[in-house]
């Protein structure tokens, strides 16, 4: 049950990753083998309903489409979520070049913060310790935007 739930919660991220409408139905494939293939072979229906998956392919021998996001559950489990014919691809990388260019303004502005010695010292230690775990967030948010412009590639 477990590995059930964790792989419709890797569907749904991926799928939330592409901001694809919660009704618009997606083919999915699954790298997996032995027992948890069976299992999920017998709850596939489940998952296509959970997932909004169009059709569901449990293979252990699967290979990574071109154009796909990919969630990695455990060391034995790769999903692949196929972008071919889902998405606007040119739209997309738009959207990302977007949000991009606008954390990259804010890593800019959290930097020129905490580069400026007036507000180092003049601000509490909490807002600064705030505007650091800012520009940590940041940063990942921005090597996440790269790694998904990539994949678009």
């Amino acid at each position: 049950m477990e590995l059930f739930q964790e792989v419709v919660r890797a569907i749904r991220n991926l799928r939330s990753q592409v901001k694809l409408a919660p009704d618009q139905k997606v083919p999915v494939i699954v790298r997996v083998g032995g027992n948890p293939a069976a299992c999920l072979e017998e709850e596939a229906h489940q998952l296509k309903r959970l997932a909004s998956v169009e059709t569901i392919t449990i293979d252990p021998a699967a290979e990574k489409p071109e154009q796909a996001l990919t969630a990695i559950i455990g060391e034995d489990i790769e999903v692949y979520l196929p972008l071919e014919g889902v998405i606007d691809f040119e739209a997309e990388r738009s959207r990302l070049q977007k949000e991009l260019s606008q954390v990259e303004a804010e890593i800019k502005r959290t930097e020129g913060k905490l580069n400026s010695e007036g507000f180092l010292k003049k601000a509490p230690a909490e807002v600064v310790a705030r505007e650091k775990s800012r520009r940590e967030e940041q940063e990942a948010k921005l090597k996440k935007l790269k790694q998904r412009l990539q994949e678009l590639s």
